[in-house]
C-alpha cells in the first residue's frame, strides 16, 4: 500500500492505524477504505485545496482555527449562524461552498497532524454523537 500514499504523513502509524480501527482492523475492508480516500482526495484536487484563493469566503463563512486551550483541546471557531449558505447558492457557488467546507476540516486535520508530528498526544473521541479533538 505505501508505494500509493502520496504524502508523509499517509505513511505514519498513527495514521494508517485509523484506518484499521474503522473496519475493525480487517486488512482488506481498511485497504479498500483507504484506497477509496485516496480516490476522492484525487478527484476533489484535495492536495491543492489549501493553495486556492479563499479570501471572498474566508470573510463570509469565518472558521478560525485558534490554536489550544489550556487544557490540550484545539479550539475552532465556527460562526455558522452568520453563514448564509443560501445567497451561496443563489449566487451560483454551492460547490464553492461544499469545497469551503471541505478545506475547514482539511485544515482541522492539518492542525492535528502537526501536533501529533511535534509528539504530542492527539486523541479524537466520540461522546454522545459529540466527537471531540483532545491534544
Amino acid at each position: 500500500m505505501e508505494p500509493n500514499l502520496p504524502h508523509e504523513y499517509m505513511k505514519t502509524d498513527i495514521y494508517l492505524i485509523h484506518w484499521l480501527k474503522v473496519r475493525n482492523f480487517e486488512i482488506p475492508a481498511a485497504v479498500r477504505m483507504l484506497r477509496e480516500n485516496l480516490r476522492w482526495r484525487e478527484e476533489n484536487e484535495m492536495d491543492t485545496l489549501l493553495d486556492e484563493d479563499w479570501t471572498e469566503f474566508n470573510n463570509q463563512y469565518r472558521f478560525n482555527l485558534d490554536g489550544c486551550a489550556d487544557n490540550g483541546e484545539p479550539v475552532v471557531v465556527l460562526f455558522a449562524g452568520k453563514w448564509d449558505m443560501r445567497r451561496a447558492v443563489l449566487a451560483g457557488q454551492s460547490d464553492k461552498m461544499r469545497r469551503n467546507i471541505d478545506k475547514c476540516f482539511e485544515e482541522a486535520s492539518t492542525v492535528l497532524r502537526n501536533v501529533q508530528a511535534r509528539g504530542s498526544n492527539a486523541t479524537r473521541t466520540n461522546r454522545r454523537g459529540q466527537s471531540k479533538y483532545r491534544i
